[in-house]
């Protein structure tokens, strides 16, 4: 573990770094959706995602504003919740692991999978917020796993080499 005195460097490369880890999430969600199929998907995010996002803003919303979001405000509260999980995320890992681990053993990739599976597959579908993974077709799936493995990848270069 590493010393109470870098505790706060650590903790804010791990925000930065889970802020650029959600950019790169969308970045290549954004080239997936670009990929040829029969319809376009204009949503910014895995449908996984997508769901997961949409729906904890609209609880939020219904909770903090005692109101549901319009359609232009959900994409903007997706994005929020899509940020803010990605940042605390990312905070987890930097203050979680030792530097040497991070920087090898390809923690950052496996780390985003882990997020995925307990995130997507378990606990959002628990709670309602989102389908249960059997809803969502392999390409679907294959997409959201794509976007975490970018996201720990993106976790772990930062990180690795800043902390």
């Amino acid at each position: 573990m590493t010393s109470r005195r870098k505790f706060p460097e650590m903790a804010l490369t791990g925000l930065v770094a889970g802020l650029i880890g959600g950019w790169a999430m969308s970045q290549f969600s954004f080239l997936w959706n670009r990929l040829p199929r029969s319809r376009p998907n204009l949503i910014p995010y895995s449908p996984q995602e997508w769901d997961t996002t949409k729906n904890v803003a609209q609880f939020a919303a219904r909770r903090l504003l005692r109101r549901p979001l319009s359609e232009r405000d959900q994409r903007a509260g997706a994005a929020l919740v899509h940020y803010g999980t990605a940042a605390v995320a990312g905070l987890v890992y930097a203050t979680a692991l030792s530097a040497p681990l991070r920087a090898k053993n390809w923690s950052g990739p496996l780390y985003g999978l882990a997020v995925w599976a307990v995130g997507n597959e378990v606990l959002m579908p628990a709670l309602g917020f989102e389908k249960q993974p059997a809803q969502y077709t392999p390409s679907m799936q294959a997409q959201a796993v794509g976007e975490h493995l970018v996201y720990g990848l993106t976790l772990q270069l930062l990180c690795g080499r800043y902390v």
